[in-house]
C-alpha cells in the first residue's frame, strides 16, 4: 500500500546529505516541478528555413522566433539564435538583435536593454557578404506569461539584407534557467 508524506521542508537528522537508496527514484510529475538554482527547467526550439528580406536602417522582424511560458517569474531565459545574414550587395553592412514580447505588451530590444549587446554587427565590405552568426542574450523577463523572442535585422543603408541568407540554416533555442 502506498502512502503520502506531506511536509513543507526536508532536512537531515545529521550531516549534510540526504540519500535516495539504490534502485529508488524521486519522480516529479510536473515539468519544472523540481527547481535547483542554475539548472535548466525547460527548453524550446524553433527551426524555420524561410528567408526574410528587410530594407532600411530600422530593425525589421524575421520569421525566426520562439515562444516560452516561464514556470517561475524569477527565472532567466537564455536566448541563442543561429543563422546568417546576406547583404545582397557589396558595400553594405548589417546588424541583428533579439526582441522580446510578453503577452499584451510591446516588443522590446532585449540586447540593448541587457547592456547594449546589439547582437551581430558587420562593417562594410567590398564584396557581397554571407556571414554565419550567433546571437546570445541572457534575459530576465520577470513573468510567467507567454513570451516571444524574435530575431530582428537591419541594413546600414536603405538597401536590402536577407536572413538567414542563401543556403544558410537558422535556429532559435530558449532555455529557462532556475534562480
Amino acid at each position: 500500500m502506498a502512502s503520502t508524506l506531506k511536509i513543507n521542508n526536508l532536512d537531515t537528522a545529521s550531516g549534510t546529505t540526504i540519500t535516495i537508496p539504490t534502485g529508488k527514484q524521486v519522480i516529479v510529475t510536473d515539468q519544472g516541478g523540481m527547481r535547483v538554482p542554475g539548472t535548466i527547467i525547460q527548453v524550446v526550439e524553433d527551426k524555420n528555413a524561410q528567408n526574410v528580406v528587410v530594407s532600411g536602417t530600422t530593425f525589421g522582424a524575421t520569421n525566426l522566433q520562439a515562444n516560452i511560458t516561464p514556470k517561475y517569474s524569477n527565472s532567466k531565459i537564455l536566448v541563442v539564435a543561429v543563422g546568417g545574414i546576406d547583404t545582397n550587395t557589396a558595400g553594405r553592412g548589417c546588424r541583428g538583435t533579439i526582441f522580446r514580447t510578453v503577452s499584451g505588451s510591446s516588443a522590446v530590444n532585449i540586447a540593448d536593454e541587457n547592456g547594449g549587446q546589439e547582437g551581430f554587427t558587420y562593417a562594410y565590405s567590398t564584396a557581397r557578404m554571407q556571414i554565419p552568426c550567433v546571437l546570445q542574450v541572457l534575459d530576465s523577463p520577470s513573468t510567467t506569461s507567454s513570451t516571444n523572442y524574435r530575431v530582428y535585422i537591419q541594413s546600414t543603408d536603405s538597401g536590402n539584407v536577407e536572413f538567414p541568407g542563401t543556403y544558410q540554416d537558422k535556429r532559435i533555442v530558449l532555455y529557462e534557467i532556475a534562480q
